[in-house]
């Protein structure tokens, strides 16, 4: 767009006019203004990207709206002059006094769920439990996977929860760069029962195992490892000290790097032994090797 612009100067030594003087008001009066507005912008801008309520940039953009009729009322009367006619329209084309908020961008959240032996969770439901995306859920694929796309930019929680396992939510920036990931644990604590000698395999999440061990007959040594690090010891029986071992112990993963393999060995046959895994105990340094 081309202005036309009047030559309107003041020669040498002439007096101002009181019209130059309505000018030079008008334009300090409009710079301010759109000092104002450009603010008042960035920040309804900034209520919308962090998910605030939309009644209250509303009102925002209201108010400012109001204040920029009595000004424009202001401005008309001393528009008068070619020189305040150029501030006019150099105001009109700055745009400052557009109070449209930028709409947040649309973005996904993508991550996947996994159980604590790193099994990846089928048919998981992820939910975002408030903000400006809440009540949106989604199921993880065959690979334990899940994407939500079209999000708002905002705040929020989001839970994942499987059958068969704990829920976990937690709270979540939600703008599209990070991907969230969850570990579910299963709801009951892992376990394995049976007599004589044996070896099988402990989850390597475990931290901490209670361990019985029984016998009624004369006597039976019992001793358990777990991978290189020897947890149990003992000697059971009517002709031992006792009939039944029967404690928590530390399984530290650092300890048993190379394996999760645990071995039983005993005497007996007839010897009966149980594991659980311990989740009130954090684990810490095994007895021996």
């Amino acid at each position: 767009m081309v202005l036309a612009v009047r030559d309107d100067t003041t020669a040498v030594g002439e007096p101002t006019s009181e019209s130059g003087l309505s000018a030079l008001s008008a334009g300090v009066l409009l710079a301010l203004l759109g000092v104002i507005l450009g603010s008042a912008h960035r920040t309804q801008t900034a209520l919308v990207e962090g998910g605030k309520g939309q009644q209250l940039i509303n009102r925002i953009s209201e108010v400012f709206s109001m204040s920029i009729a009595r000004s424009l009322v202001s401005l008309v009367a001393v528009a008068s002059t070619p020189t305040s006619t150029i501030f006019v329209a150099l105001f009109a084309l700055s745009g400052c006094g557009s109070m449209a908020p930028t709409a947040p961008s649309a973005v996904s959240l993508v991550g996947t769920v996994t159980a604590q032996d790193g099994a990846k969770l089928s048919g998981a439901t992820v939910r975002i439990g408030d903000g400006l995306n809440a009540g949106k859920s989604t199921t993880t694929n065959n690979n334990g996977e899940y994407r939500f796309d079209d999000l708002a930019v905002s705040n929020g929680s989001v839970s994942a929860v499987a059958e068969g396992y704990d829920s976990v939510i937690t709270s979540r920036y939600i703008d599209g760069a990070i991907p969230l990931n969850f570990t579910l644990r299963a709801s009951v604590p892992w376990s394995h029962a049976g007599t004589g000698s044996a070896v099988f395999d402990m989850p390597n999440y475990i931290t901490a195992v209670h361990v019985i061990g029984v016998y009624t007959g004369v006597t039976s040594n019992f001793t358990v490892h777990v991978g290189n690090c020897l947890i149990i010891e003992d000697q059971l029986g009517t002709g031992a000290r006792r009939t039944i071992s029967d404690g928590t112990y530390p399984v530290t993963p650092a300890l048993t790097p190379s394996s999760r393999v645990v071995e039983i060995i005993v005497d007996s046959p007839d010897v009966s032994w149980s594991f659980t895994e311990d989740r009130s105990s954090s684990g810490g340094l095994c007895f021996g090797y």
